[in-house]
Formats: structure tokens, sequence, C-alpha cells
């Protein structure tokens, strides 16, 4: 329940309301899905997942993580960001520590303090962002590069892979524009766009750890509280879906920009008292939609069938995570010691969390691989 309590702490100086600062490059047709999110007859988790596998993190002198900020797994093994103390460490599937980045510094093979990080799907280099908008190259074996500076943008927030070429920008902090689509051949942006925004975004708080997502059927804006899903290319953005949760959508009510700070808490509270949803995370599958949302102090994990329209929703407090790594058959999450018990209570899984806490040591943050029940 901490996490909850400071989760709804943050959502309270955090992005409530949203609006559309460029009109012209969002298109108006999209699909609404209708969910009820007080559907409970199907609230198993084996009706969603298959198993999950644990992978503790090996701890020792050279890999003590104090957080998770971001899970990437290729090539059977895990990447994992660390941005309290800035450091990218390398793990195998088992969760065995290999080496790690961490040259944090002002020299020419360094960098500043990481806001995001991506294995780029065409070069394979390890590519990181700095919240002072420049953009680092590695390769796999944490061996630099390049440097390059992004121009005019302050900070970068996240980045994703529009195609080869185009990387796409997420900088919350920027008044006019918070999409930057730029390209490396012309280093230039192609586009720059105005997604809808919250007016608490100066606040720095979010629902949504990444508003971007890529799949195997693009690029993809999500918002939260108004749950409306935005496809990305390099013309701008068109949206694509908006999630209807009929009565528990979130109220804005008379609020406008400008005033005062507690007529925003006052309405908060009010949609709290009646009940609201809202996407914590989101991801498009070719044919299956995965989201886990916030929902009268519960998270919910959902599986919702593009073709049929039918869907599947777990409620629990601990299988959500603000960090997650999508497979083409699950996702990869993270967990703590304290909390593993509760995760695995109703889980598919052969792993004895009882031994592992015994043992009575100083354990890093728990991996977790999910393993959806039918092939997405």
């Amino acid at each position: 329940m901490k996490r909850i309590h400071l989760l709804i702490f943050a959502i309270c100086v955090s992005n409530i309301l949203w609006a559309c600062k460029k009109k012209e490059s969002i298109d108006t047709s999209y699909l609404t899905l209708k969910v009820n999110l007080d559907k409970l007859d199907s609230n198993k988790w084996e009706n969603i997942f298959k198993e999950v596998e644990v992978i503790p993190l090996e701890f020792n002198s050279e890999s003590m993580l104090s957080s998770i900020d971001k899970i990437i797994f290729q090539d059977r093994q895990y990447l994992v960001l660390d941005k309290k103390t800035n450091i990218i460490y390398k793990f195998d599937s088992k969760g065995k520590y290999i080496s790690k980045l961490d040259k944090l510094g002002e020299g020419p093979d360094e960098y500043f303090p990481i806001s995001d990080f991506n294995i780029n799907p065409y070069s394979g280099n390890i590519e990181l962002t700095s919240i002072y908008g420049l953009f680092y190259i590695y390769d796999i074996n944490f061996s630099w590069l390049e440097t390059i500076e992004i121009q005019e943008v302050s900070s970068i927030n996240k980045f994703e892979y529009l195609d080869k070429d185009i990387i796409t920008l997420y900088c919350s902090n920027d008044r006019n524009y918070n999409l930057w689509l730029y390209s490396r051949s012309s280093k230039d942006y192609v586009n720059k766009l105005s997604m809808p925004q919250s007016i608490f975004e100066s606040f720095g708080g979010t629902m949504l750890n990444n508003p971007l997502a890529n799949s195997s059927t693009g690029q993809f804006y999500c918002v939260p509280f108004i749950n409306s899903i935005y496809s990305i290319k390099q013309e701008g953005a068109t949206l694509q879906y908006v999630w209807d949760f009929g009565g528990n959508t979130f109220e804005s009510g008379t609020l406008v920009i400008g005033d005062p700070h507690q007529k925003f808490i006052d309405q908060y509270e009010y949609n709290i008292v009646n009940g609201f949803g809202s996407l914590y995370n989101y991801f498009d599958y070719e044919s299956t939609i995965f989201a886990q949302f916030y929902f009268k102090n519960n998270f919910g994990t959902m599986l919702y069938n593009k073709v049929s329209n039918k869907y599947q929703i777990y409620y629990d407090n601990y299988t959500h995570s603000l960090t997650i790594h999508y497979l083409v058959d699950g996702y990869i999450s993270y967990t703590s010691e304290e909390n593993l018990e509760k995760v695995l209570k109703n889980a598919n899984t052969t792993f004895n969390a009882k031994n592992m806490i015994q043992k009575n040591h100083e354990p890093n943050p728990i991996l977790l691989k999910y393993k959806f029940k039918e092939t997405r």
C-alpha cells in the first residue's frame, strides 16, 4: 500500500488535464475501446498469464543497484539502468553479473546524468541521452563511439526509434513542442509535434514512466487520464484509440490553467472518491493490446483482443511496475524482495520465495519475466 500512497501523491501534482496545442497535426478519426473496469468475473492470474520466471540479480561489490529505472533484454542478456548512480549494468539470462557502463563525467568518452537509454535495433549499439540534450553512443561492450549534441532542446526525457534514421525525442519541459523527430543523416528535425500535455507538466510528474511505445505495429504516444493513444509517423500524429471507461473516466470539471492549486487538489480528490481509470502502461501487439491502469486504489492488468473486442482484467497491487520491457509473448518487470511473496501468491512458478528471503542478504531488485497465456 505504500507504493499506492506514493503514487497518489505523485498524481496529485502530476498529469491531470490534457490539451492539444497543435490541432492541425492531429487527425480526428479514431476507434473507441469500451471497457468496464468493474468487471470482476475474470479476475484470475491464470486468465492472463501462463507463468512467471523469477531472476534474482547477483549482488556483489560491482553490482549494487539502488533502483531499476529501465530494463532491456536482448541476446539473452539484461541491461538495467540505475538512474540514482547513472550506471547501466549487464547481467546474463540467469541474473549473473557481467559488466557495467559507469562513465559519469565530462570527459570525451563520459556522459552527463542519464535520462534514458536504448539498444539501437539497426546497429546494435547502446545509445543514451542526458537530461542536458546530449546523445551518446557506445558499442555493446560499453566502448564509447560518439557524442552528438542535439540542438534546440534543453532536455530529453525519453526517446525511441521511428525508423533507421529518425529518432523520436520526448521533451516534457519544452513549452512549444514535446515530441521532436530528429534525423541522424541531416542532423536536423523533420518534424516537431505538440502532443496533448498536462497543465501540471511543469511539476515534472506523470502517471506513465514513458508515454512512447514502440511495437511491431508502429510507434505510439499514450496519454493518461483522458486515455488516448496516438500513432506517430514522420508526417505527424494520428489519434488511434480512445479508451472509454464509462462512468470511471477522469473528470476535469471546470478546471482551467491558472486556477488556484487547491482547486486542482479538490477536483482530484473528487475523482478519487468517485473512481477513475487511468492508463499506467500500454503496448500494442498485432492482435492484442496490453494495458495496466490505476483504478480505485488498485492496479489492473488487461489484455484486450482487437479482433473480438473481448478483454480479461486482473486486479492486484503488486503485478504492476513503472519499468517494463515488452517481449513478443509477455513482458519483464521487477519487484523488491519484500514484495516477492505477494507477487507470486497466485502465480504459476516453481521459485521458492521463502528460501531466498531466509538467506538474509543485501538483495538487488528481482526481475520478473511474465509470459502471456496466449501467443500475441
